[in-house]
C-alpha cells in the first residue's frame, strides 16, 4: 500500500520550514490526497538539475564507454542534501575504475510500520527519524536542533511532514556572503502564508544568481545587517506599488500590504520573518535563529524615515535611495573586502527598536574621523527622527543638539580643537560630560544651550539618560567638523561614497 498525503490549507503545523513546504506542496499540486512516493520524486527532480560538467561509465550490453551529464543537488540545497549520486557496481576498464551506469540521485525515506505521532504536526500514522536533508535545522540527537533543541531522543516526522520539508528548499529565500548562508522563511497562517509566496514572493525572486535568489538593498556576513537589506528592498517595492494602487493598478506588492495589515479592511496579520544565519562547513551549520514579528511597525518607521528625508531643506530626489545610503553605509574596507560590523550593530538596534546612536558614534569617530569625511547626506536627521520616534525624545531636545552641535562643530573646526570633541565622546560618567562641556565654554567661546546642564533624578537630561544626550551631541558636532561647513551638504553633511558591500 503506498502512503498518501493529505494536503489542506487549513492544516498548518506552526513550523516555519514545514509550513514553507507546505505552501509550496499546495501551489504546486493543489489541496487534496497525493501520492508521496510521486511528490518525492517529483521534488527530487526538481532540486537536481545538470552542472554542465561530462562524466563517464561503462555500458555493459553496449560493452563500450559512453558519456552522461553529470548532475547535482542545486545550490544552496547541496549544502544541506548531502547524500550523493548513486550508481551500479563499477568495473575496471582499461585501467580505470568506471560504474556501470549514471549516477542517480535518490532520497530513500524509511517509514517506520507502527503508527506514532509526528513531532511537529501530531498527526498519528507511519513516520522516520528525521533526517538533515527533511529538515536541516533538526537533525540526529546531540548534533545540533535549533527549533526542537529539547529533543533528545530525535525527531519523527510523517510523510507528509517530510515532503513539506523537502519543499521547503524551493519555497526559503536565500543569500550567501562567501561563507556565512542567511536563510529567511516568512511564517503566519497557512493560506496567507500560501498567498505570500503566490502573489509577492514569486515574482520577486531572482533566478540563477549564485549570491542569492531574492534582492537585498545590502547585506554581508552578519545577519541583522542582510535583514535590514531584505526588508529595505521589499519594503521600497511595496511602497513603490502602494503608489501604483493610487493608479488603479495593483501588483505583488498588494498582498504584502494587506499581510503586514496596512489596509484597513484587513486586520493585521500575524507575519514573522524568521532567519536563520549560518556557516558551510561539510555542510550547513547554523549558528543563528531570529524571528522578526514586528513588520508592520518597521514598515511604519520605514515610512516616518522617508518622510523626514523628503523634509529636509534640501531633499533627495529619491528618498528610498537616501535612507539605503544612510542605513548602508556603516562599513569599512579592508584588505580588499569590507567590514560591516558597525552596519551589523546598527541594522540590530533598528530591527529591536533600540538605541543604535552608540554605534553610529563608534563608526563616525573611528572610521569616518579617520578618513576625514562626514556621514551619508541625510544621516543626522535620520537618527534625530528615529531617537524622536522610537526612543522618546523630545523635539526640543533634539533641536538643541542638533544646532549646538553644529556650532560646536564649527568652533573646533575654527580653532583647532578637535580634542574636545574625542573628549565629549569618550566621557564614561556624568562628572565628565560636564567637564567637557564646561571646557567647551572656556576654551573655544562657546555659549553651552542651559537644558544640557540641567541634570533631573537619575542623572537625566529633559527625561533623556545623560549618555544618550552625549552620543547624540558628539554625532552631530564630529559631523559637522568632519563636513568642513561646505556648502555641499545641511549640517556640513555631504553624499557619501556609495559601498561595493551587497
Amino acid at each position: 500500500m503506498t502512503l498518501q498525503v493529505q494536503l489542506d490549507p487549513e492544516a498548518a503545523t506552526g513550523d516555519p520550514w514545514i509550513d514553507t513546504g507546505l505552501a509550496v506542496l499546495l501551489e504546486r499540486y493543489g489541496p487534496g490526497e497525493h501520492d508521496f512516493e510521486r511528490l518525492r520524486r517529483d521534488l527530487i527532480d526538481t532540486l537536481v538539475q545538470p552542472t554542465g560538467g561530462e562524466g563517464e561509465y561503462w555500458d555493459p550490453r553496449a560493452r563500450q564507454i559512453r558519456t552522461y551529464g553529470k548532475r547535482n543537488w542545486i545550490w544552496p540545497v547541496s549544502a544541506f542534501i548531502r547524500v550523493a549520486g548513486k550508481s551500479e557496481k563499477k568495473v575496471d576498464v582499461e585501467g580505470r575504475r568506471l560504474p556501470t551506469s549514471p549516477p542517480v540521485f535518490d532520497l530513500d525515506p524509511k517509514f517506520s510500520k507502527r503508527p506514532r505521532p509526528c513531532d511537529i504536526c501530531g498527526d498519528e500514522g507511519p513516520s522516520m527519524d528525521a533526517k538533515m536533508w527533511a529538515y536541516p535545522f533538526v537533525v540526529e540527537p546531540g548534533k545540533f536542533g535549533n527549533f526542537y533543541s529539547g529533543a533528545k531522543r530525535g525527531i519523527g516526522m510523517c510523510p507528509r511532514c517530510v515532503a513539506a520539508g523537502l519543499a521547503a528548499y524551493l519555497g526559503m529565500l536565500w543569500r550567501y556572503a562567501g561563507g556565512p548562508l542567511h536563510l529567511f522563511l516568512f511564517h503566519t497562517a497557512l493560506p496567507e502564508l500560501c498567498r505570500l509566496h503566490r502573489e509577492a514572493l514569486a515574482v520577486f525572486r531572482l533566478e540563477g544568481e549564485g549570491s542569492g535568489n531574492i534582492p537585498v538593498a545590502f547585506g554581508g556576513p552578519y545577519p541583522a545587517e542582510t535583514v535590514l537589506g531584505l526588508l529595505l528592498e521589499l519594503f521600497g517595492r511595496l511602497r513603490r506599488e502602494e503608489e501604483a494602487r493610487a493608479a488603479a493598478e495593483r501588483g505583488a506588492g498588494e498582498a504584502l500590504a494587506e499581510l503586514l495589515g496596512l489596509r484597513a479592511a484587513s486586520p493585521p496579520a500575524p507575519l514573522t520573518l524568521v532567519a536563520v544565519s549560518g556557516q558551510i562547513q561539510q555542510a550547513f551549520r547554523a549558528g543563528s535563529v531570529r524571528r522578526h514579528d514586528r513588520l508592520e511597525r518597521t514598515y511604519r518607521l520605514y515610512e516616518r524615515l522617508l518622510n523626514t528625508l523628503a523634509a529636509m531643506p534640501r531633499p533627495p530626489d529619491q528618498p528610498h535611495a537616501a535612507l539605503v545610503r544612510v542605513l548602508g553605509q556603516f562599513w569599512q574596507r579592508r584588505n580588499q573586502g569590507a567590514e560591516t560590523i558597525w552596519r551589523e550593530q546598527v541594522a540590530a538596534a533598528l530591527l529591536a527598536e533600540e538605541d543604535p546612536l552608540p554605534h553610529v558614534e563608534a563608526f563616525l569617530f573611528d572610521v569616518r574621523a579617520g578618513e576625514g569625511r562626514p556621514l551619508a547626506y541625510g544621516t543626522t536627521h535620520v537618527f534625530d527622527a528615529y531617537a524622536g520616534e522610537v526612543l522618546g525624545m523630545e523635539e526640543r531636545l533634539r533641536r538643541i543638539l542638533a544646532g549646538f552641535g553644529h556650532t560646536l562643530g564649527r568652533a573646533v573646526d575654527a580653532k583647532n580643537e578637535q580634542g574636545l570633541l574625542y573628549a565629549l565622546r569618550n566621557a564614561r560618567n556624568l562628572d565628565d560630560f560636564l567637564r567637557v562641556l564646561n571646557d567647551v565654554q572656556f576654551r573655544l567661546g562657546v555659549t553651552v544651550p542651559g537644558t544640557l546642564v540641567e541634570v533631573g533624578e537619575g542623572e537625566r537630561i529633559n527625561g533623556v539618560p545623560w549618555q544618550r544626550v552625549k552620543t547624540l551631541l558628539a554625532i552631530h558636532a564630529m559631523n559637522a567638523f568632519l563636513g568642513g561647513l561646505r556648502a555641499a551638504g545641511a549640517e556640513g553633511e555631504e553624499p557619501a561614497e556609495e559601498g561595493a558591500v551587497t
